[in-house]
């Protein structure tokens, strides 16, 4: 997610993302590569070892395992690229939320737009805002790590008729 805010003068991105998830995220695409190295090894491996059977009877079968354990492999390995994630977008200066979402070509696309003085009710917790429409739903919750832009944040809201 990120946050960002016109009202300081300058335009200025902070990014945020859960640190739980983003670990366990990181995690699991390190294994899902070891995991393609290893496979890339084992085929290799089939060829390469000593001792290794070139008889005609199995050769097919070796050829056959061999370029599905390369396939997977290699697939494992370079298929582990990085997402492109929902962003939340705080406009002080216009008094609007935005929920913008990865479209096609890397383009984002408004999903949701707001005025700050629309919202339902707005949630000021220790380390972010949470934000709820009219009818009471969940819209957007924000993790904001620096205290200085969560006062600019909090007076923005303020500004545009929100208790926080």
């Amino acid at each position: 997610m990120s946050v960002t805010s016109d009202f300081m003068g300058e335009s200025t991105d902070y990014s945020t993302t859960a640190s739980a998830i983003a670990g366990a995220i990181t995690i699991a695409r390190i294994m899902q590569r070891i995991v393609g190295v290893a496979l890339i090894v084992a085929a290799s491996g089939l060829w390469l070892a000593p001792g290794a059977d070139f008889s005609s009877d199995v050769m097919l079968m070796k050829m056959g395992l061999s370029a599905f354990v390369l396939i997977l492999g290699f697939w494992l390995v370079f298929s582990v690229g990085s997402k492109a994630q929902t962003e939340v977008e705080l406009d002080v200066m216009r008094s609007e939320l935005r929920i913008l979402r990865p479209g096609p070509m890397g383009a984002m696309l408004v999903v949701y737009s707001r005025a700050l003085s629309d919202l339902g009710r707005v949630q000021k917790s220790k380390k972010g805002l949470k934000f709820w429409d009219e009818q009471g739903a969940v819209v957007a919750d924000v993790h904001v790590s620096n205290q200085k832009t969560m006062d600019v944040l909090v007076s923005g809201l303020r500004d545009a008729g929100q208790a926080v």
